[in-house]
């Protein structure tokens, strides 16, 4: 992406965006709409879209915000949580809870304390979501 930037470093910022939707879209497989917040609220069934489920899910329940880091910012420090509480309040409505109903969930899901067999959790170094995922593995599920 970087050496597609440069090379193109007197591009309008119209061709800068074309170039990135096309970046997403063909190499990392991400379909901008996916965070555009009045797609989202779109009730239009996509089957070849998953933002929308995806978002209230993380909206009511999980609560996982990609927020920046405080060690290794690689997002916009503009991305705080008020951000994602309005995002949802713009995706779903007013009927949309404050806060994601994170504790609830927890309990419901086995906590931290999750064992089932035949589950894989990457947990990559850059991945937004491994803080909210099993990071030791239990060996007599193996």
């Amino acid at each position: 992406m970087c050496d597609m930037l440069k090379e193109n470093e007197d591009a309008s910022s119209d061709e800068i965006v074309k170039l990135m939707t096309d970046f997403g879209h063909n190499v990392a497989n991400v379909n901008p709409a996916d965070y555009d917040t009045r797609e989202i609220a779109k009730t239009t069934v996509d089957v070849m879209s998953s933002a929308r489920p995806w978002t209230f899910q993380y909206c009511s329940e999980y609560g996982w915000f990609q927020v920046p880091s405080q060690e290794h910012v690689m997002r916009s420090t503009m991305l705080e949580s008020s951000f994602w509480y309005d995002m949802c309040q713009r995706s779903f409505g007013e009927g949309m809870p404050k806060e994601p109903k994170t504790e609830q969930t927890t309990i419901d899901q086995g906590g931290w304390d999750i064992a089932v067999p035949n589950v894989f959790f990457a947990n990559g170094v850059e991945d937004p979501w491994k803080w909210a995922t099993q990071m030791k593995s239990n060996e007599s599920l193996n």
